[in-house]
């Protein structure tokens, strides 16, 4: 797995009793994935409110902070480069291979 990442914030399909493997959407990208304003903590399920309905369909939904960015390991070498990409392959890998994922994994973006 590649160095350029680390820190994964998800949340987990709403009502959900953690037994049943689920199918995964997830994010990457270098806007961080959370952040604290006046003692509240902002997380990507405020910034796209949608994503609060595809954890009530059985989704769980994840944000990585991109190389270089946030909570993420590495450092930044521009836009495109093919870090990212390995990063991006090596988590979606990841992310199918654990117990609670059902392997069925995609990924959502806004650029």
């Amino acid at each position: 797995m590649g160095h350029g990442w680390r820190s994964i914030s998800s949340g987990g399909a709403e009502g959900q009793g953690g037994h049943e493997k689920l199918p995964v959407v997830w994010t990457h990208h270098r806007y961080q994935r959370a952040q604290r304003e006046k003692g509240k903590v902002y997380t990507i399920l405020d910034s796209f409110p949608w994503l609060k309905d595809v954890l009530r369909h059985g989704y769980v939904v994840a944000a990585v902070d991109a190389r270089g960015s946030g909570a993420s390991f590495g450092r930044f070498e521009g836009m495109f480069q093919h870090h990212e990409t390995d990063d991006a392959y090596d988590i979606t890998e990841w992310l199918g291979t654990q117990p609670w994922s059902s392997g069925k994994v995609g990924m959502y973006g806004r650029s």
